[in-house]
């Protein structure tokens, strides 16, 4: 799992399974959350995250890139941590 960014705003959408997702730059500053089914989470355009599976099971969830434009990327980053990936 790596951190990211979208050049795009992101919608997240959990159908099954369990998943986290850390946001290292929430403007508001908030703490990785973990999502489960019928959670819709929003990234604004350029913020660092990541999201993947809990450590115990698996996930299945859609991405829905919204105001995107043309050459629109993700950019792929650093691997996410041990530290960030369980929370502490």
């Amino acid at each position: 799992m790596t951190l990211q960014t979208n050049t795009m705003k992101a919608k997240f959408i959990i159908f099954a399974g369990a998943c986290n997702m850390g946001v290292v730059e929430w403007p508001q500053g908030k703490p990785a959350v973990a999502l489960t089914p019928g959670t819709v989470i929003a990234i604004p355009e350029g913020v660092k995250h990541w999201h993947g599976a809990a450590a115990d099971t698996w996930m299945q969830h859609l991405a829905i890139h919204t105001q995107e434009q043309p050459g629109a990327t993700n950019e792929w980053l650093e691997p996410v941590s041990e530290k960030q990936y369980s929370f502490k």
